[in-house]
């Protein structure tokens, strides 16, 4: 029962278990191609310390990234380049001759012999319509013309079933006219379409019928995830178009293809709206009047605002028109931050919100703290700050903030500093509500006492009773407790725990998530 779990994607393993996964792969070769490695005198050091397999492993692999399956393989090479393809090419012929079927494939192609030989392995390999026919999830990054090799003749109609998307394409010297129809060909010929993720250069090859493939999928679409340079027309219209769709994010492509046309693009839309809830943007720059467009568009129906893009106009816009935000996460300067005492104020649903400052270390006064804690609304149960506060300022904080916090995510925290620590835990015991605080690991010590006085006496002091206190009071708490050094604890109902770093996107949720 273990088996199917174990190997549905194996490839996503930390690097320490790689050679016991190349291992066990090239054990389950054929006699016949072990015998061929043979004859080609091929030196790799696994071959001779390969059992006979218990279970035919590679027949219960569902999710393939070439890139992370070459990478892996690459880093256990032999001496002969020649021979470490061949034994490539045997690798990849097994795992699609044997496979029970793909769910998840990812193809994102490098100008190198192993890429070749594996775009002519999908090419002809005769177990193509078993290893392809019920993909759910499918990934391209490569240039025009080798998605058009790949996507002719049966390969393409074998990926109608494909309910998530993703295209990331780039123009080369040997596209030709006949391969810009490649891309909406594809599109369009999905049965039922649910993300899509696409660059702007796929869009230049053919804008009016990408618009018309994309509108094929209006009743079913709920994602769509576009990397931008800087035209967001054709955008626009598809947000008009497409009814059903939930979640918008969008990725600012660097400009070194295109030239910045019209940095200042307007839109006149203003009797039209759209039926995003979700909206995720993850870079430092924007297009403003994009973003004041949109948030016009979306008006009430808008529940989700992440992005690391804002202004002081931004703010105002959402402040003005949408209310019913419940998820907010902003990453900012410290220059900003009054600005969004009002609109924290605004947002009598909020249930999530995470702060950011980008330059680290605000030096917030008493009246900044107490104004950002009394704004939160009652309604408020997760609240993340990614920001510098000491555990004084802090403390005053959570006891200047009326919200029911259940969840609060501190990502300038130290479990090791009593100081931190006993201030969550005392607020947890005085307030009742507060069951999780989550802390990112390794953050501190950055060098924040440049910034901070008051840390730097605290680490540096000379006061020998407060480095007893400090010692006195971490020893005991670690005996109490005696689970410290293992990332997570737990105290009465509040448990901490370690968390990843917030990504302002919602692409790894689906292309990056079990099916």
């Amino acid at each position: 029962m273990a088996m199917p779990f174990l190997w549905y994607n194996p490839f996503e393993l930390p690097n320490q278990k790689g050679n016991i996964l190349l291992q066990t792969l090239i054990s389950c070769l054929s006699e016949n191609d072990k015998e061929r490695l043979q004859i080609r005198n091929v030196k790799f050091h696994f071959l001779s310390q390969s059992p006979p397999p218990l279970f035919d492993y590679p027949r219960y692999i569902r999710t393939f990234n070439s890139e992370k399956f070459t990478s892996l393989y690459k880093r256990y090479h032999s001496k002969d380049k020649n021979n470490d393809i061949f034994l490539f090419q045997l690798l990849i012929n097994m795992i699609f001759d044997t496979s029970y079927g793909f769910k998840h494939f990812v193809n994102n192609y490098t100008l190198s012999d192993y890429n070749h030989a594996l775009q002519k392995i999908i090419s002809c390999n005769k177990n193509l319509p078993k290893v392809f026919s019920n993909i759910q999830k499918l990934e391209f990054q490569c240039a025009i013309s080798l998605l058009h090799n790949t996507l002719t003749g049966s390969v393409s109609s074998l990926l109608r079933n494909v309910r998530h998307l993703l295209l990331i394409i780039r123009n080369d010297h040997d596209h030709l006219q006949n391969n810009f129809d490649i891309i909406p060909h594809f599109i369009q010929s999905m049965i039922e379409l649910k993300s899509l993720v696409i660059n702007e250069h796929c869009i230049n090859f053919n804008k009016e019928a990408i618009f018309k493939a994309i509108k094929s999928h209006e009743n079913s679409l709920t994602f769509l995830g576009f990397q931008i340079v800087n035209d967001y027309s054709l955008l626009i219209q598809i947000l008009i178009s497409c009814t059903k769709l939930e979640t918008l994010e969008i990725t600012q492509e660097r400009t070194s293809f295109f030239t910045n046309r019209n940095p200042s693009q307007q839109f006149y839309l203003n009797n039209h709206q759209i039926s995003v809830k979700h909206f995720y943007h993850k870079n430092i720059i924007g297009n403003e009047n994009f973003f004041k467009t949109f948030l016009r568009m979306t008006s009430r129906n808008l529940q989700t605002f992440s992005s690391r893009y804002i202004t002081r106009d931004i703010v105002e816009i959402m402040r003005e028109h949408c209310p019913n935000i419940s998820y907010l996460n902003i990453s900012t300067f410290s220059f900003y931050i009054s600005s969004f005492f009002q609109l924290i104020d605004s947002l009598k649903l909020l249930e999530h919100f995470t702060l950011e400052i980008q330059d680290g270390y605000p030096n917030f006064h008493e009246y900044d703290l107490q104004q950002l804690a009394s704004k939160l609304p009652h309604s408020l149960n997760y609240l993340g700050i990614n920001f510098f506060l000491t555990p004084n300022q802090l403390n005053f904080f959570l006891k200047e903030c009326k919200a029911q916090i259940q969840t609060l995510e501190l990502n300038y925290f130290h479990l090791h500093d009593f100081d931190y620590v006993h201030t969550v835990i005392k607020y947890s015991q005085e307030v009742k509500c507060l069951k999780l605080v989550k802390y990112k690991k390794g953050i501190y010590g950055m060098g924040y006492c440049r910034f901070n006085p008051e840390l730097h006496c605290r680490r540096n002091s000379s006061n020998e009773k407060h480095h007893i206190y400090m010692n006195k009071g971490f020893k005991t708490f670690k005996k109490k407790y005696d689970l410290i050094d293992k990332g997570a604890i737990k105290i009465g109902d509040l448990s901490l725990c370690e968390v990843k770093p917030y990504s302002y996107s919602f692409y790894d949720r689906i292309f990056n998530s079990a099916l």
